[in-house]
């Protein structure tokens, strides 16, 4: 069991935080609920593009038009949205945060990473050396 300690103006999680990653290919409100049902407490997720929506997530800044596959965001369960110290993005392609936890805090940091074979915008078939 989970124990909550308050310390100050956030929460302490005592106990381990689950932690996962999914390039998501395109992120929806369904792809969303999907991700959160996998019961993670940190989710970080890349290719979010540009939907942004959800409360409990912590976004990177919008995509510019010339590279629509980018984004990345970070989930987060409520009992790690409590533990969270601050956080914060760096362009379209990372979201970071650090989290109050036991016997360390974490600085969770989630990004995209263009795909070496993509030579444009528009998908197409390609072929892989």
């Amino acid at each position: 069991m989970v124990k909550r300690v308050e310390t100050g103006d956030a929460v302490l999680c005592t106990g381990p935080h689950s932690i996962g990653a999914r390039n998501c290919g395109g992120l929806s409100s369904v792809t969303m609920t999907m991700c959160k049902d996998l019961g993670f407490d940190i989710l970080a997720l890349s290719e979010t593009q540009k939907w942004r929506s959800d409360t409990d997530a912590i976004f990177s800044e919008q995509p510019e038009d010339g590279d629509p596959y980018s984004g990345s965001c970070i989930s987060l369960s409520k009992r790690a949205k409590g533990a969270v110290m601050y956080s914060g993005a760096i362009g379209s392609r990372i979201a970071f945060a650090r989290i109050r936890g036991r016997p360390a805090n974490l600085f969770v940091i989630c990004t995209y990473s263009r795909d070496a074979f993509r030579r444009s915008t528009k998908p197409k078939y390609r072929k892989r050396y």
